[in-house]
């Protein structure tokens, strides 16, 4: 997942910032919907 995420992000492989919001940032470029928590985890 992080790999799609990266893949257009030049140097990537040396560092990267990814930042986790309850409500989109001004600009977003994916966003991930958290569905359930299942057997005590989060998936």
């Amino acid at each position: 997942m992080i790999e799609s995420l990266v893949a257009d992000i030049p140097n990537a492989d040396r560092g990267f910032r990814l930042l986790f919001w309850a409500n989109p940032f001004p600009g977003y470029q994916a966003e991930m919907l958290w569905f359930k928590t299942e057997y005590g985890v989060n998936s």
